[in-house]
């Protein structure tokens, strides 16, 4: 009954053997380089390479200071917070900021009660693998999180000079 299969893998194993032992020549294919002749410059000769005439980095870098001095005015965006407890109980709501803080210390704290639910919400994500990766470590303490879209705060960060 199992003779069929062995006597066709020990036929195709002779074949694979015999193929893999006549092997072609195809140096007469391959493309052939002189390579004693050094190579030159991609300048011709006697010419110099061509300078810039026109520099825009000046009105470029006026431009984006313009710009950012705009986005320093915008307080909200589009983005995305972890809804890590729902529910009715004021005590719970209290733990559930605990636990948040010895993850997170530094993460805003969104707590939000519309009779009779509280919310407790996480974070000011403007990007949503920020808050995937916030969201992953806080399922280890809440499984039943998930993001939510909103409108965030947005922080704006000082730059030194």
């Amino acid at each position: 009954m199992h003779k069929i299969p062995f006597l066709l893998v020990c036929l195709l194993l002779t074949l694979f053997q015999v193929s893999a032992q006549t092997t072609e020549n195809l140096d007469s294919y391959r493309p052939k380089f002189d390579t004693k002749t050094p190579l030159t410059n991609t300048t011709p000769q006697g010419k110099e390479a061509i300078k810039p005439t026109f520099d825009i980095t000046k009105s470029l870098n006026e431009k984006l200071d313009s710009i950012a001095e705009r986005n320093k005015v915008i307080k909200f965006a589009q983005g995305y917070r972890i809804i890590v407890y729902s529910g009715t109980q004021k005590e719970e709501v209290k733990k559930a900021r605990e636990k948040v803080y010895s993850i997170y210390p530094d993460i805003d704290i969104h707590q939000i009660y519309k009779q009779p639910d509280y919310k407790i919400k996480v974070g000011d994500f403007t990007n949503r693998f920020e808050a995937h990766q916030a969201l992953n470590e806080l399922k280890k303490v809440f499984p039943e999180a998930l993001i939510t879209m909103e409108q965030v705060n947005i922080i704006h960060t000082s730059s030194s000079k």
